[in-house]
């Protein structure tokens, strides 16, 4: 059934598509496995934050890629204001990036209207445009983001930006038939060792005497998590993330 916007979703609507026809500046593909995320921003930091985060299992490239992209990120600096965003938190309740396997799972609000669902983010006060169906987001962070700044993953768009593109390129491989483990693993001449086992088991202290002796020549591919895609000339893929570092790990 379609339904009206409300006013101030409407100036939300009219908002998005001005900021969207300016054509952002900044432009980055990051391509993982099957997967091609194009991200647009007039925020320099969050292409180098995406760099910084993604770049040691993702290509991350300032330009076109050849494949049509999986998914589309628009993102755009303190443009949303302290009324749109209340209209936004008002709505229903909602899990943000309830994917499965999302280790960044968060809770917020959203209103939708005519296929269009916007997103209030709890945590990050950014709101979120997607619609129905389709892969493509619009990110407008708050007036006022320090107050949502963390210290490790960064200002509101950052997190935000980051959150939906590794959500994106899960959700498409797994909708392919790839396989999340929870697994560290190691790359020796071309042949992979994955350890698996249970949060606090090992694996992290295991993985790090193996890339970390010469002698054995292993390269490290992943401390945490593994995207397993059977039946491909590539079947395992590491996954960028911050390696949890107990205290056994350091003794």
């Amino acid at each position: 059934m379609t339904t009206s916007a409300p006013p101030t979703i409407a100036r939300l609507e009219r908002l998005a598509a001005d900021l969207v026809a300016r054509e952002p500046a900044h432009r980055v593909v990051v391509a993982y496995a099957h997967t091609v995320v194009e991200v647009m921003t007039d925020a320099p930091a969050i292409v180098a934050h995406l760099r910084a985060v993604l770049g040691t299992h993702m290509r991350v490239e300032p330009e076109r890629s050849e494949a049509a992209p999986t998914g589309r990120v628009m993102a755009f600096v303190r443009a949303a204001d302290a009324g749109a965003i209340d209209a936004v938190r008002a709505g229903s309740a909602v899990d943000i990036f309830p994917l499965r396997d999302s280790f960044m799972a968060t809770s917020g609000a959203a209103v939708e209207a005519n296929g269009i669902r916007w997103i209030w983010n709890g945590k990050t006060s950014s709101l979120i445009r997607r619609t129905e169906g389709e892969p493509e987001f619009v990110v407008l962070g708050p007036v006022d983001e320090r107050e949502h700044r963390d210290p490790l993953l960064g200002g509101s768009l950052e997190q935000d930006v980051l959150r939906i593109v590794r959500d994106v390129i899960l959700f498409h491989e797994q909708a392919g038939g790839a396989v999340i483990c929870h697994a560290a693993a190691v790359d020796t001449g071309g042949v992979g060792t994955a350890v698996v086992g249970a949060r606090g088991g090992g694996k992290t202290t295991f993985v790090s005497k193996l890339f970390g002796a010469p002698h054995h020549g292993c390269r490290f591919v992943s401390g945490d998590r593994l995207i397993v895609v059977p039946a491909t000339g590539h079947p395992a893929y590491g996954w960028p993330g911050y390696t949890n570092i107990g205290l056994g790990t350091i003794v």
